[in-house]
């Protein structure tokens, strides 16, 4: 059943995956997607665009991100810009892992360098060869995946 505030607008969470082009924000009501959205350009101009959008037509509730590992700087521009969003509007802020949502396949680090998933860990592989598996928006947010630790892992990489 979906919750809808007092002007209005149905009560939604936004899950963004900022680790790999493109950018994916989906848009859950009651843990569902309800709509997504794929950005090919910039995080900087594309992540506010978004949001812009989003409010037009919804009340955002809560937020979740996928804290890496992946490409360093859209990370961390959409760490900042969520962070703030949260801060000012006294949201709920969550995240995860990116191998999450492409099934725990090797993250593009740089060159021909991956990050990759192994027993709880990750770390940084020269590979050949990788699976291209896309990154995907979850039909059904998982909130068990997710947890309050938000700040970036660039310290583990």
């Amino acid at each position: 059943m979906q919750n809808i505030n007092c002007t209005g607008k149905v009560e939604v969470s936004v899950l963004v995956i900022a680790v790999a082009q493109p950018m994916l924000i989906g848009v859950y009501t009651d843990e569902k997607l309800i709509k997504s959205f794929q950005c090919q350009g910039e995080t900087l101009q594309d992540l506010p665009n978004t949001f812009a959008q989003i409010m037009q037509e919804y009340q955002i509730t809560k937020l979740y991100y996928s804290k890496g590992p992946g490409q360093a700087m859209a990370v961390k521009i959409a760490f900042v810009f969520l962070k703030a969003f949260a801060l000012v509007r006294n949201l709920p802020f969550y995240a995860c892992l990116g191998f999450e949502f492409n099934e725990f396949n090797p993250i593009k680090a740089f060159a021909k360098n991956y990050f990759v998933y192994d027993k709880g860990h990750f770390e940084v592989k020269n590979l050949e060869q990788v699976p291209n598996k896309a990154f995907h928006l979850p039909q059904v947010l998982d909130q068990n995946i997710f947890d309050e630790q938000v700040d970036l892992l660039f310290d583990k990489i």
